[in-house]
């Protein structure tokens, strides 16, 4: 047996002083077979506002002229009332300029008792009833989406913008007249989350947008949610930019060891021929180009070395407004006369623990390429602040930070470059102009110190670099001056060196041998423990290097300090692979080194000690 259609049920007031047009009234909602009607009866405007107030309403059949009141001042206070409710006017009088007039003070429907079809009338009721329903349910969806924190806007069939709420005005960065009722400029796909950019004070921001089908003003509509996702975006970028970038160290880490052992023997080979060619002839030349070629190979090394963040750091507590003033005199000769150079420091800047020369390196790239990028001259600025940041990232955690931002009037960076500056490699310079490990070089060594390097950029306007280096507590450490050479490089010690590659080998053991010491020499950690418990006498000094085959330069100081704590011992790198706080620590020797290098250090750790 098939159930019965649910009618629909409405609760009225009706106000209305003549009994035959209330009965009238009754007769043509009663005709009506698929509402069902509760219909209270008042006959003055007063108990019509006291029923109100006791019992809630769908709607209120209206006569206008009551013995309380009369004219449209009745639908005026009975709206005052009930701002949200349906009235339906029922007048004695048909005059359009009357409807027009109660419908602008809120009548849902204005009807007249003239009428002759009773179902007609009805109806009439019902649809003002129903419209009044959907127009309450869209003021509530607009309440609820003009509260929502998310950025939401109502989107029409044909992708036209037909309501936003205040954060969505705030997102776009847009008031509502220049929104509502214009293009939303992205496709519509109801259920998929999809990416969309636009522009906000001269900047691309990101966000997630998702739709949903609803109903809006009784046409299909769309319910649009958008999220900002432009930090987010510039996190994941960040964080993976620092993976490449690890990885990328990872394979110069083992690059730059191989060269620098290269390095080392042509450098010292190199300087014995210095030393055997007499002053002025034409071979000495040649000797110089080897050596100069060194130079420059020891420097493109030393920059791979900052991307593996594997360079020994001389990190003390400095003061990042006195080596950006210093810097000032030498950024001033290095710059043509046409570009202005400003440094501005703000007083009591916090002390940060870094290492001085490499930040002095990072303001001479930055300077550089900001020169290259105002070829028509400019103007350079240096800014540095104390600086508090309130929210954590994948890069940098929340707390004190000294900023120096380096901003510059030049050409600015395409859209479509910024996200690869940093990349090792990476350069738009012509080939042979740049090697493209600049800015890489910057990265590694703001990220070694625990810093945060980012950029900003726009075509035409130009480039700015922000560093943040965190805060410190401590004094500022005074920069020791060197004292003049003085030692004597020639030695009688017995040394054990400890080197894989016979070539580096050779090399040192010639140097040493040419100033008096005597060289033993092994291949590996494990043949320099054989020979040192084989020898009847201590070696004076263990050289060796830290990266080898079996048994590799920590485990061999770790096996020497637990046989002789007093054993002296320089190592060898190319690159420094222990961290602080790991393996053995002894003092320590970078290739590529020249010959009075290693002869100064090996004096140095023999003569420690001694009074």
């Amino acid at each position: 047996m098939n159930a019965e259609p649910k009618q629909q049920t409405f609760k009225l007031l009706l106000v209305e002083d003549n009994p035959g047009d209330a009965d009238l009234t009754r007769e043509h909602l009663e005709d009506l077979p698929d509402c069902d009607f509760e219909i209270t009866l008042v006959t003055r405007l007063a108990d019509a506002i006291i029923k109100l107030e006791e019992t809630p309403m769908d709607a209120v059949i209206l006569d206008l002229n009551l013995p309380d009141s009369s004219g449209l001042e009745t639908l005026r206070r009975l709206r005052r009332i009930r701002s949200a409710m349906a009235i339906i006017v029922l007048s004695g009088v048909a005059d359009d300029i009357l409807r027009r007039e109660a419908i602008r003070e809120g009548a849902q429907e204005f009807l007249s008792k003239s009428e002759s079809a009773s179902r007609l009338v009805a109806r009439s009721f019902v649809y003002a009833l129903e419209r009044h329903r959907t127009e309450e349910q869209s003021r509530q969806i607009e309440h609820l989406v003009a509260a929502n924190p998310d950025a939401v806007l109502v989107v029409d069939g044909m992708n036209v913008v037909r309501f936003a709420n205040a954060a969505a005005l705030a997102l776009f960065g847009r008031n509502s007249e220049d929104l509502i009722d214009g293009p939303l400029g992205y496709p519509i796909r109801p259920n998929d989350m999809i990416e969309i950019s636009f522009q906000k004070n001269g900047k691309t921001h990101h966000a997630e947008m998702r739709a949903a089908i609803f109903e809006w003003d009784r046409k299909q509509a769309y319910l649009a949610s958008i999220r900002d996702i432009t930090e987010k975006k510039q996190l994941a970028e960040q964080l993976l930019q620092s993976q490449k970038m690890e990885a990328m160290g990872l394979l110069a880490g083992g690059v730059a060891h191989d060269l620098n052992n290269l390095l080392t023997v042509i450098v010292n080979c190199a300087t014995f021929l210095t030393d055997a060619i007499p002053e002025g002839d034409a071979k000495r030349n040649d000797v110089d180009q080897i050596l100069g070629a060194v130079d420059r190979a020891e420097a493109l090394v030393s920059q791979l070395l900052e991307l593996t963040r594997k360079k020994p750091a001389q990190a003390r507590i400095i003061d990042l407004g006195d080596t950006a003033t210093e810097m000032q005199k030498l950024l001033r000769r290095t710059l043509p006369a046409d570009i202005e150079l400003v440094v501005e420091a703000a007083p009591s800047l916090w002390p940060v623990f870094a290492d001085r020369g490499r930040l002095e390196q990072v303001l001479m790239n930055l300077a550089v390429n900001a020169k290259d990028a105002m070829q028509e001259g400019g103007r350079l600025t240096i800014a540095l602040a104390n600086k508090h940041i309130e929210k954590a990232t994948e890069i940098r955690a929340a707390g004190d930070y000294v900023s120096l931002m380096v901003s510059d009037t030049g050409s600015g960076i395409k859209p479509e470059t910024l996200p690869r500056i940093f990349e090792p490699f990476f350069t738009t310079k012509a080939p042979g102009k740049g090697t493209g490990l600049g800015l890489a070089t910057c990265y590694s060594i703001i990220r070694q110190a625990n810093g945060d390097i980012t950029v900003e950029s726009k075509l035409g306007t130009g480039t700015t670099f922000e560093i943040l280096l965190p805060r410190t507590q401590g004094s500022i450490t005074a920069q020791s001056v060197g004292a003049e050479e003085t030692t004597e490089l020639r030695g009688k010690e017995s040394i054990l060196l400890v080197d894989d590659d016979s070539a580096v080998a050779t090399t040192l053991a010639s140097v040493l041998r040419k100033k008096g010491y005597t060289v033993v020499q092994a291949e590996n950690g494990e043949e320099a423990l054989r020979i040192v418990r084989s020898n009847p006498k201590p070696f004076d000094l263990v050289l060796s290097d830290i990266i080898m085959p079996r048994m590799n330069g920590r485990a061999l100081v770790a096996a020497l300090r637990h046989a002789d704590p007093t054993q002296k011992i320089l190592l060898m790198s190319g690159y420094d692979d222990s961290p602080e706080d790991k393996g053995e620590r002894a003092e320590t020797i970078f290739k590529p080194f020249r010959p009075n290098d290693l002869l100064r250090r090996v004096r140095e750790v023999l003569d420690a000690g001694k009074n």
